[in-house]
C-alpha cells in the first residue's frame, strides 16, 4: 500500500512539474521628455497570442512590475492623460527571466514647449533659460568627487574657498549668500561655513542630479536672491534587489569608494549607502603688503605660507518607504555626515622699510584640527488623490557641529631666516559651532480644477546657532595657560520662518502661465553672552512671482519670468565676534544688519534645430539694502572686514547655451556668461558687489570610443574680479575623465583633475592706507582611478 501511494505522489510531482507554468519578471520605469518621472500611469502587458491583459499602475516614482508572468510573447502598453501612449516592441519571457525596461519616454500629444533636452548616458540631461539640470552619471570627469566637483561645472557657475576644495557655490558671479542650497528639494539650514563643509562631504556617488532654479516657484523659500541650487540624493526606485561597489585610489592619498544596496517590493522599499573620500593638498600663498602715509611708501610685508590639509570625509545614508494604502506612502531617511580635516601650516613673514631695509621678522607655526559633522532625520508622508494630485506632509530635523581647534607658535626671526627666541608666543584658539534646524511643510500640488493646476502649501524653518569661542595663551612664567574673552566670543542667533503660498498653472493657447504668491513672517533673536547686546527684529515680505512661457513655433519658444527674493544676512555675518584670520587682518559681524530684498527680472529664448540648440537668458536684479563687505586699517596696519548695509544696488547678465550633437562619437555641450553689478547710493556708491567676477565659460566633450569606451574633457573658466576694495584675475582649469564598460555592470573609471596644472588664483586688496597682493598655487593632476560595479 505504502508503495502504490508512493508512486502515486511521484507520478502527481510529474504532471505537477509537467504542466507548471513556466514565469518571468517584467519592470520598467517611465519618464516624461523632460525626464521627469510619471507616476500612476496606466500599464497593460498584453499576450499576442492569446490577447489576454494583465494591468497595473506605475508607482509614485514612474516604476511597474509584472510578477509571475507566464512565458511566452508579450506588448507593454503605456496611457498617460496628455501624453501619446507607447506600445513597446515584442517582448519574449523565458522560464527565470527578469526583463528591465527603462527610461521609457512619453512625449507630449501636443508640442507645448520645445526643450534642450541632450540625450544620452553621457550628456547633460536638460538646459534651457532659468533651468539646469545635470546627472552625474553625465559627468564622468568628477567621478570619485564630491557635489562642489559637480557643481564646478554647471553654467555661471564657479567655486570658492581654497583651490582644490570646491566648497563655495558663486553663482552668476556673486559669493554664495545670493544662492540657497537645497537637498532633495527642501531647506535644511545650509548656510555659511555649514554649507560649505556639508557641500564637501556629499559625494558625487550619492548625487541622482544637481539642478539650479533662477527664478523658482512660491513653493520654495524665497531666500536665493540670485536663485536654487537643488541637489537630489540617489534613491533606488527599480524592483528587487539593487546594489552598487565603487573603489577609486589616486596620487596625493587619494581614496574614495562607497557601496549602496537597496530592496524593492510592490509595497516596501529599503536602502543603505555608505561613501568614504580622502584627499591631501599642498597649498602655496605667497603675498605682498605695500603700506602709505600721506602719499607715498612706508614699508612693505612679505608672506609666504605653504599649508598641507588633509581631508576625510564619510557619509552613510539609510531610508525606507512604505505604500500602507494603494495610494498613501510613509517614507524616513536619516543621514550622518563626518569630515575630519586637518592642517598644518607655516608662514614665513618678513616687514621691511620704504627702503627696503630689514626691519623684523617671524615665522607663524599652526596646527589645526578642525572636525564637523551632522545629522539629519526626515519622515514624510504622501497621498495621491484623484488626476494625479498630491497632499504631502514632511519633517526634518537636521543638527550640526563644526568645531576649530588651531594651536599657533610665533617665533621672532632675523633677516636670513634664524629664531631669534627661546621663548615663542604660544596661542591655543579653541571654537565649538552647533547648528540645530527644524523644517516642516504640508500642502497640495497638481490640482486640478477644470484647466487650472493649482498648488497651495505652508512650510516652516527654524534654525539655532550657539557659538563659543576662546583663545588660551601660554605663560613661561608659571607654564600656564592664561584664557581671553571678550564677552563676544559666545552668540546666539536663533531664526524662525514661516510662510504660507498659493500658485496656479494653466495654458491659453500658445501661452503657459504660472502665477503664484508667497507670504513670509521671520521672528529673529540673538544675544551675545555677558555683554548687554541682544537683538530683537520681526519682519515679513509679500513675495509674488509669475511666468510666462509663449510657443513660436515647434522647436523654439521665449519665457518672461518676474519675482521677489530675499537674501537673508549668515550666522557670521550676524556674528560681532572679532575673529583673527591672520596676524595683521581679522573679521567681524554685525548684528544690525538688515536683509536684502530684490526685484528679479528674466527674459529667455530657446530654439531647437536638427543637431544642436542654442539658447539665451537675460536677467536682472533691482536690490535694496545691500549688505556690502567694508575694510579698514588702522595707523598699526591691522585691517578689519566688517558688513554693512550700504544702499541699494542691481546686477544684470545674460548666458548662452548650447548643446550639439553633429557626429555620433562625439557631443558638445557649452556656455559662456556675463556679469555686471553696481551700488547705486550709499558710501560705496559706483562700486561692484562684493565678490563679483565678470564672466564664465564652461565645455563639456563627450567622446564614444572604440571598445565600450567614454571620454570627457570638460574645461572651465571664471573671468576677472574688479571692485574698489579687491581685484581677482581670470583663473580656468581642465579635467578630463575616462570610464570603460567591461559588462555586466561593471566599468574601470579614471579621472584627472586640473590636468594642464593651470589653476591659481591671483587678487589684490586696498585700503586707504594699503594694497596686498596675493597669489596662491596648488597641486594640479590628482588622478584618481579605479573599478566600479552595480548590479
Amino acid at each position: 500500500m505504502k508503495q502504490a501511494i508512493l508512486i502515486l505522489l511521484c507520478i502527481q510531482g510529474l504532471f505537477a512539474n509537467l504542466y507548471a507554468s513556466e514565469t518571468g519578471t517584467i519592470t520598467g520605469n517611465i519618464i516624461d521628455n523632460n525626464t521627469e518621472v510619471l507616476p500612476y500611469a496606466t500599464v497593460v502587458l498584453k499576450n499576442t497570442i492569446t490577447n489576454k491583459t494583465h494591468g497595473t499602475m506605475s508607482d509614485d516614482q514612474g516604476y511597474f512590475y509584472f510578477n509571475n508572468i507566464q512565458t511566452g510573447t508579450y506588448l507593454v502598453q503605456i496611457s498617460y492623460v496628455g501624453l501619446i501612449s507607447f506600445e513597446s516592441d515584442v517582448i519574449t519571457i523565458h522560464n527565470g527571466e527578469r526583463i528591465e525596461i527603462k527610461d521609457i519616454t512619453l512625449q507630449p500629444e501636443k508640442n507645448i514647449l520645445s526643450e534642450v533636452v541632450v540625450q544620452g548616458n553621457n550628456n547633460i540631461s536638460v538646459v534651457k533659460p532659468t533651468y539646469v539640470k545635470y546627472k552625474v552619471s553625465s559627468l564622468i570627469s568628477q567621478t570619485g568627487g564630491n557635489a562642489g566637483d559637480i557643481l564646478k561645472n554647471m553654467p555661471s557657475i564657479a567655486m570658492d574657498g581654497s583651490l582644490g576644495q570646491n566648497r563655495n557655490i558663486k553663482y552668476r558671479g556673486l559669493g554664495s549668500a545670493y544662492t540657497k542650497v537645497l537637498i532633495n528639494g527642501k531647506d535644511t539650514g545650509l548656510r555659511g561655513k555649514n554649507r560649505e563643509s556639508i557641500i564637501d562631504q556629499i559625494p558625487a556617488s550619492s548625487i541622482k542630479y544637481i539642478e539650479i532654479l533662477s527664478v523658482p516657484g512660491v513653493e520654495y523659500q524665497s531666500e536665493g536672491i540670485n536663485g536654487i541650487v537643488n541637489i537630489v540624493l540617489k534613491e533606488n526606485h527599480a524592483y528587487g534587489t539593487k546594489g552598487n561597489v565603487q573603489v577609486m585610489v589616486g596620487n596625493s592619498h587619494g581614496l574614495a569608494g562607497g557601496f549602496g544596496i537597496s530592496h524593492k517590493t510592490e509595497k516596501f522599499t529599503i536602502f543603505g549607502n555608505y561613501d568614504y573620500q580622502e584627499k591631501n593638498l599642498i597649498k602655496e600663498e605667497e603675498k605682498l603688503k605695500t603700506s602709505f602715509k600721506d602719499g607715498k611708501t612706508s614699508g612693505h610685508e612679505r608672506k609666504m605660507e605653504i599649508e598641507d590639509r588633509h581631508t576625510l570625509n564619510q557619509t552613510f545614508r539609510t531610508g525606507f518607504d512604505y505604500l500602507i494604502l494603494p495610494k498613501t506612502k510613509i517614507s524616513a531617511t536619516y543621514i550622518y555626515g563626518s569630515q575630519q580635516e586637518g592642517r598644518s601650516k607655516v608662514n614665513d613673514m618678513q616687514k621691511t622699510a620704504a627702503d627696503k631695509s630689514f626691519k623684523e621678522g617671524a615665522q607663524e607655526i599652526k596646527t589645526r584640527k578642525q572636525p564637523s559633522d551632522y545629522q539629519q532625520v526626515m519622515a514624510a508622508i504622501n497621498h495621491s488623490l484623484k488626476n494625479n494630485a498630491q497632499l504631502f506632509a514632511d519633517f526634518s530635523y537636521m543638527r550640526s557641529n563644526q568645531d576649530k581647534n588651531e594651536l599657533k607658535t610665533t617665533h621672532k626671526v632675523s633677516e636670513d631666516g634664524r629664531w631669534l627666541d627661546l621663548t615663542p608666543k604660544v596661542e591655543d584658539k579653541i571654537e565649538r559651532n552647533q547648528r540645530d534646524t527644524y523644517t516642516w511643510s504640508v500642502g497640495l500640488n497638481s490640482l486640478k480644477i477644470g484647466s487650472q493646476d493649482l498648488k497651495l502649501g505652508y512650510t516652516g524653518i527654524s534654525e539655532t546657532s550657539d557659538f563659543n569661542a576662546r583663545k588660551n595663551k601660554f605663560k613661561y612664567k608659571d607654564l600656564s595657560w592664561s584664557v581671553g574673552a571678550d564677552g563676544k566670543d559666545n552668540f546666539t542667533l536663533k531664526e524662525t520662518t514661516q510662510a504660507i503660498y498659493a500658485s496656479d498653472e494653466f495654458t491659453y493657447s500658445f501661452l503657459r502661465i504660472n502665477a503664484g504668491i508667497r507670504y513670509e513672517f521671520t521672528q529673529l533673536r540673538s544675544e551675545t553672552a555677558n555683554v548687554n547686546n541682544q537683538i530683537k527684529a520681526d519682519y515679513n515680505i509679500v513675495l509674488p512671482n509669475i511666468s510666462l512661457t509663449a510657443n513660436i513655433d515647434k522647436t523654439q519658444y521665449i519665457t518672461f519670468n518676474f519675482g521677489r527674493r530675499i537674501r537673508r544676512p549668515g550666522f557670521k555675518d550676524l556674528n560681532p565676534y572679532l575673529e583673527e584670520k591672520e596676524a595683521d587682518y581679522f573679521k567681524t559681524g554685525n548684528p544690525d544688519l538688515m536683509p536684502e530684498k530684490a526685484w528679479a527680472y528674466e527674459v529667455g529664448y530657446l530654439k531647437n534645430f536638427k543637431h544642436f540648440n542654442i539658447g539665451a537668458n537675460i536677467f536682472y536684479r533691482d536690490i535694496n539694502d545691500v549688505i556690502q563687505k567694508t575694510l579698514s586699517e588702522d595707523a598699526q596696519g591691522i585691517t578689519t572686514e566688517k558688513p554693512l548695509n550700504t544702499g541699494r544696488a542691481w546686477t544684470k547678465g545674460v548666458e548662452f547655451m548650447t548643446g550639439i550633437s553633429a557626429f555620433e562619437f562625439w557631443q558638445l555641450n557649452a556656455s559662456y556668461s556675463l556679469f555686471k553689478s553696481k551700488i547705486t547710493s550709499g558710501e560705496y556708491k559706483g562700486d561692484a558687489l562684493k565678490d563679483q567676477y565678470k564672466w564664465s565659460a564652461k565645455a563639456i566633450n563627450d567622446f564614444t570610443l572604440p571598445y565600450n569606451t567614454q571620454l570627457q574633457i570638460s574645461i572651465n573658466a571664471v573671468g576677472p574680479k574688479k571692485s574698489k576694495i579687491e581685484t581677482e584675475k581670470t583663473m580656468w582649469f581642465s579635467d578630463l575623465g575616462i570610464e570603460k564598460s567591461l559588462g555586466n555592470g561593471a566599468s574601470l573609471v579614471f579621472r584627472v583633475s586640473d590636468i594642464f596644472d593651470s589653476l591659481s588664483n591671483d587678487k589684490t586688496k586696498f585700503t586707504d592706507k594699503s594694497t596686498t597682493y596675493e597669489h596662491e598655487s596648488t597641486l594640479g593632476r590628482v588622478f584618481l582611478a579605479g573599478i566600479k560595479y552595480s548590479f
